[in-house]
């Protein structure tokens, strides 16, 4: 009998390729993700071994994180506090790692939308100095809890991965106009970046200068599978494009101030002048040689400005603000070709001879005109030791709405 040999056809009756995956997202930078394929097969119904293969990467950092304006109306200050709040923000880890911040404040520019409207900047600080705190009551306002911070740290989820914080300046930085705004900016800046079971990640250090454009991550390198890579995906002007890892967002003050500022008489908004919370005018009454002022019709006389003519200032203050002005002093100097008159309007001579221009020491010998009467008279003294180069007026408080006019007369020498 003959044997030959019989070679049997491999039949891949079962191939099977299975591949074991797991999804990143969200996933900690540092975690080593394995992907194994597994191949199995029969030979004439008979399994054989599988084979396999597997390819490792650790999952990559992505700094990612928002800061934005807590809602609310604009900050509204009269400087009654010793620190005035004058941003409220949130700051948000949207990475997937936990990861420290450096917080910074400054004077800015530009619109701020708050719930009671859009505001926009119109003036500045005066000198600043910001200091940020946590807001650990999420109310934007100061109080003994809240501590100052410069850096930060956020976790990677859950509780702490957003925090609020207020920025302050000392009152006495802000000199302003009734209802001039104040913008202030934050900017968070990513500093490092912690992946499972490794050292953190220093961030920003081959930025050019903090909170500018120029951090470097690695974007434009080979990805390496066995490191841990940056990805800065914060996003660039509010658009989902790759980051430069600093973000910032606006606040802003309007200031609740007392209003006296001059305007335009001509302004078709000012009717009869009416707006205009500070006017001095000045107006010549009498000469030796014409007389006094008549504008009777028919009658007219128009004493000029020439030596020992009497004129007569009035100067009319109103308060336009929304609050009272406190220690309001009204300061005029007597011009040195000039002397302060005795004269008043109620019993002004119908000659001025210069005997009647004297010194005065009281409030005598001049007059002064308030509307209304009661509060202000009380209040509003001269201060003799002004004279006789000065008039002086003073005021304790001044109320929103107050409105005084004060008139004095001087003789031209």
């Amino acid at each position: 009998m003959k044997l030959r040999n019989m070679v049997a056809p491999v039949v891949f009756g079962a191939l099977t390729i299975a591949g074991t995956q797991v999804h990143a997202t969200g996933t900690i930078a540092g975690t080593s993700i394995d992907n194994t394929a597994t191949l199995s097969y029969e030979v004439n119904t008979v399994p054989q071994a599988n084979v396999t293969d597997t390819a490792n990467f650790v999952v990559d950092i992505k700094v990612d994180f928002a800061v934005a304006r807590l809602a609310g109306n604009i900050f509204k200050t009269s400087l009654d506090t010793d620190n005035i709040v004058v941003g409220a923000f949130s700051v948000t880890n949207q990475g997937n790692t936990p990861a420290t911040f450096a917080l910074s404040a400054a004077d800015t520019t530009g619109d701020v939308a708050a719930t009671d409207g859009t505001f926009t900047d119109n003036h500045s600080f005066t000198s600043p100095t910001f200091t940020i705190y946590e807001d650990i009551g999420a109310d934007r306002v100061l109080t003994t809890e809240n501590t100052p911070v410069t850096n930060i740290s956020l976790t990677k989820d859950g509780v702490g991965v957003t925090k609020n914080y207020i920025v302050t300046v000392p009152k006495e930085d802000i000199v302003g106009v009734n209802e001039q705004v104040i913008a202030t900016a934050l900017t968070v800046v990513g500093k490092t970046a912690t992946p499972s079971g490794l050292a953190p990640v220093v961030l920003d250090g081959t930025a050019a200068a903090p909170g500018q454009d120029g951090y470097v991550d690695d974007r434009g390198t080979a990805h390496d599978a066995a490191s841990v890579q940056v990805v800065f995906a914060d996003g660039v002007d509010g658009s989902v494009a790759l980051g430069n890892n600093f973000e910032k967002a606006s606040d802003a003050i309007q200031l609740t101030f007392p209003d006296f500022t001059p305007k335009d008489p001509l302004d078709p908004n000012n009717p009869a002048n009416e707006k205009n919370a500070f006017v001095k005018v000045a107006e010549v009454v009498w000469d030796p040689l014409n007389g006094s002022l008549n504008t009777t019709p028919g009658s007219e006389v128009y004493p000029k400005a020439i030596p020992g003519a009497v004129v007569k200032y009035t100067i009319v203050m109103r308060n336009l603000g929304d609050v009272a002005a406190s220690d309001l002093s009204i300061s005029d100097p007597i011009p040195g070709s000039s002397v302060l008159c005795s004269a008043d309007e109620s019993n002004k001579p119908a000659l001025a001879p210069a005997s009647v221009c004297t010194n005065p020491t009281s409030t005598e010998g001049w007059i002064s005109t308030f509307t209304p009467t009661t509060e202000v008279v009380t209040d509003g003294v001269i201060d003799n030791a002004k004279l006789p180069g000065e008039v002086q007026f003073d005021f304790a408080t001044y109320p929103a709405n107050q409105a005084t006019t004060v008139t004095f007369y001087t003789l031209i020498q």
